[in-house]
């Protein structure tokens, strides 16, 4: 568990940094929670957040059938926009660049 704390404290610090360099107002709660959906959720109260980001590890057919876990009980209960990052997208992620006025607009996928 202690891991994965300070694992989540190193994860949140690159994230905060990341977020101060595009002017993302944001708030950032590492908790070790019996029940982390509704952890989750009191944090949405607590900080008035207007979208939670979080990743999820659906790694069997069940789970890409039906989304299940902490994941789909925050997407099901929370009352803000919630954005789910699957583990696999998330080590693939490259870091952010910063748009300038001669970027164009990416091309729409089918």
């Amino acid at each position: 568990m202690r891991e994965q704390l300070v694992e989540g404290q190193q994860l949140t610090q690159l994230f905060s940094c990341r977020c101060r360099e595009f002017n993302i107002r944001h708030k950032i709660s590492i908790r070790a929670d019996t029940e982390p959906a509704k952890s989750v959720l009191d944090v949405v109260e607590q900080y008035k957040a207007n979208l939670v980001i979080m990743g999820c590890r659906g790694t069997d057919k069940v789970r890409r059938t039906r989304l299940g876990g902490v994941s789909g009980s925050v997407l099901h209960h929370c009352p803000v926009p919630v954005m789910l990052v699957p583990h696999r997208v998330s080590k693939k992620l490259q870091p952010l660049q910063a748009p300038t006025e001669s970027s164009a607009p990416l091309p729409l996928e089918d």
